[in-house]
């Protein structure tokens, strides 16, 4: 039996055009003609699973470039026809529910994570953004209300704490710590966020260089503060040592110097003695 966690459902409720629930067992086919919304569905795993709106590459797998789409203009509809300068949007206010259904391979286990987008107005820069986690299945009924629109935040706040689920207000930051964990996704969350925008993308790549550039070597600059200390250190050693290697030839030098000296001493003094005794003897005999 196979251990892979699957990707059973996709809720995409007020993504760009979609309003949708959408199966996904087994092996799905996304098909359609340019702008039927294929990469639309690409960019919603992208953002939920990588969260940073820095980081998702939105459309790239369409244009194989980065587009001007934004999370703003997939939570209202940016039409992307403007008049006399004013881009209008399908949608002057929106609450918009993107998430991902999970499912364990004992069937047993089902975890739901998402993201929940709120702009008020089309004059709202950022809207409010609030991650989730539920650990159940959730059908398209559970995120809208009783005239079919999508939840107000205390509404779906109820929903969240009925199923024992988490609002992750602090941030995404703390909403991507926890999915990564074992005990939930089980994934390297920094190898996740560099390597899913680019897989994403479904761009060709020039070399295979280009491809371990972006798939295998990690995407941030290498510190190689440590290393240059390192050798900066060697070098600073290296030269203490070539002038502690002079000081001792010197040294050696003069060792050997006074050594000799102390042996011509020795020699002068011996030949002062030989002298002396001879005169004495000499002067015995004259006597």
């Amino acid at each position: 039996m196979t251990r892979t966690i699957r990707l059973s459902r996709i809720h995409a409720l007020n993504w760009y055009g979609y309003k949708d629930a959408i199966q996904c067992d087994g092996n799905v086919l996304l098909a359609g003609v340019t702008g039927s919304g294929k990469s639309v569905l690409m960019d919603l795993i992208q953002f939920v699973l990588v969260g940073d709106q820095r980081l998702v590459r939105f459309n790239q797998s369409a244009t194989g470039e980065r587009s001007q789409r934004s999370l703003k203009g997939y939570c209202l509809g940016d039409t992307k026809q403007e008049d006399d300068g004013i881009n209008p949007y399908m949608r002057q206010s929106a609450i918009t529910y993107a998430a991902l259904e999970f499912k364990w391979p004992d069937g047993k286990r089902t975890e739901t994570w998402g993201i929940r987008i709120e702009f008020r107005s089309a004059a709202d820069v950022h809207g409010n953004v609030t991650p989730f986690f539920l650990p159940c299945s959730m059908e398209r009924g559970n995120f809208l209300d009783d005239q079919k629109r999508p939840l107000e935040y205390p509404a779906f706040k109820d929903v969240v704490e009925t199923q024992d689920g988490r609002l992750y207000t602090e941030g995404v930051d703390a909403y991507l710590r926890d999915m990564a964990q074992p005990v939930h996704l089980n994934f390297e969350r920094s190898l996740l966020r560099s390597l899913l925008p680019t897989a994403m993308s479904f761009t060709f790549l020039r070399s295979f260089n280009e491809f371990c550039r972006l798939f295998i070597l990690p995407s941030d600059k290498l510190d190689v503060g440590d290393v240059t200390s390192s050798y900066r250190t060697f070098l600073a050693y290296e030269r203490e040592l070539k002038e502690l290697n002079d000081q001792f030839e010197r040294l050696s030098k003069i060792r050997d110097t006074f050594l000799r000296l102390v042996d011509l001493r020795k020699i002068a003094a011996l030949a002062r003695y030989l002298e002396a005794k001879l005169n004495y003897e000499y002067i015995l005999r004259k006597l």
